[in-house]
C-alpha cells in the first residue's frame, strides 16, 4: 500500500501482486505501467498519475467515491485490454448514473472485461475520458 505525499521520481512498474494507491499522490512523479497484477485505486481524492499510465494486462480495481473524478494521467494513457472492477460498496445507486472514471491528455485502447458487483456497467471512451453508466441489477 502507498500512502502519503510521495514525491519519488522515475515510475512504478507492476509485475505481479496487488499495490493499492491509497493517497491522491501514492505514485510520485512518472509513468506507471501496470504488467500484470492488480492495481487497486483507493484513494480519498483524485489520484493523479504525472505521467503515461499503461495497463498491459492484469487488474485496475477502483473504490469508488463519487463526487470527483477517480484517476487523473498528465499524459496518455495506454489500455491493453485488462479488467477494470468498479467498487461500489461505498455507494447507494438506485437510479442510472454516470460517473467520470479516468481523464487524461490522451487515452488510446480499451478495456476487455469491466465488472461491479451488483450493477450493469457500460463504459464510454473519449478521447480524453472514460465515463461508467452505472444502473442497478
Amino acid at each position: 500500500t502507498l500512502t502519503g505525499n510521495n514525491s519519488y521520481t522515475g515510475g512504478t512498474l507492476l509485475e505481479g501482486g496487488t499495490l493499492e494507491a491509497a493517497s491522491s499522490t501514492a505514485f510520485g512523479n512518472g509513468d506507471l505501467y501496470v504488467e500484470n497484477g492488480t492495481l487497486l485505486v483507493n484513494a480519498d481524492d483524485t489520484l493523479s498519475v504525472n505521467g503515461h499510465v499503461t495497463l498491459e494486462s492484469g487488474q485496475l480495481n477502483i473504490v469508488i467515491d463519487d463526487d470527483h473524478n477517480q484517476i487523473d494521467v498528465t499524459d496518455t494513457l495506454y489500455l491493453d485490454g485488462g479488467h477494470l472492477t468498479l467498487d461500489l460498496s461505498d455507494e447507494a445507486i438506485n437510479s442510472p448514473k454516470e460517473i467520470t472514471l479516468i481523464t487524461a491528455n490522451k487515452i488510446e485502447g480499451q478495456f476487455d472485461k469491466v465488472s461491479a458487483n451488483g450493477y450493469h456497467v457500460n463504459l464510454t471512451y473519449e478521447e480524453d475520458r472514460i465515463m461508467a453508466h452505472i444502473e442497478a441489477k
